[in-house]
């Protein structure tokens, strides 16, 4: 996994700021301090990167560390006489990928490939050169990190068009068994997902008085 080099992690301190924009700098100031907290020391797997010696072999070797990527090393690594290795492109999520508000403000950075669709006559008519942005997790934890942490199963309907063309095994059933063994879903009432597999995720709820009106 490749880090960034010369970053200097500074926890700043307090900022004064006049009491006309108290709660603006209160904000920020949260927002500064916090980032110490989010760091990646104590919560990622450490960069082996240079202890690696050429020569060296492995049982596995997982090119990603995206959602299935991760769940993919996980489970190799529970035997203990293999040896794991997974390569990751980018370097450790940012802060700002803690807060799936900012999804957006990942794109276009070291985080995000930066990949950009073929020009289309059919879609992305409003957007320059009619090709949409297309943006793809270049960081450990893949794409999950910069798409507001929303955790969304594949459509059957390519499934069972993969199984029709001769890939027996990937229809839509198949699979699905081997996502409810990674899902761990943690709303109880959901007879949806898996409960108790490595992909820790929840159930949104909207807040939104429409909500209940909707429901009743």
């Amino acid at each position: 996994m490749e880090l960034p080099t010369g970053i200097i992690n500074t926890c700043p301190g307090v900022t004064l700021a006049p009491p006309a924009s108290h709660l603006f700098f209160t904000l920020i100031n949260t927002l500064l301090a916090s980032q110490c907290a989010l760091g990646p020391e104590g919560r990622y797997p450490l960069d082996y990167r240079n202890s690696l010696q050429d020569g060296d072999e492995f049982d596995f070797i997982i090119v990603g560390s995206g959602s299935a990527g991760a769940v993919v090393a996980n489970r190799l690594s529970q035997v203990k006489d293999w040896k794991v290795l997974v390569l990751e492109a980018g370097s450790y999520p940012s802060a700002l990928s803690e807060i799936p508000a900012l999804f957006f403000a990942l794109q276009h950075t070291p985080e995000d490939w930066q990949y950009y669709m073929e020009p289309s006559d059919t879609c992305c008519l409003g957007l320059r050169g009619n090709a949409c942005y297309y943006p793809r997790g270049k960081v450990l934890g893949g794409s999950s990190i910069l798409n507001a942490m929303i955790y969304v199963r594949g459509n059957p309907s390519d499934y069972n068009s993969w199984a029709e063309a001769g890939n027996v095994g990937w229809d839509y059933e198949s699979v699905l068994k081997q996502y409810e063994k990674f899902e761990g879903c943690q709303d109880p009432n959901s007879a949806l997902y898996g409960k108790h597999g490595e992909l820790k995720f929840t159930r949104h709820k909207s807040q939104h008085p429409i909500r209940d009106i909707l429901e009743d």
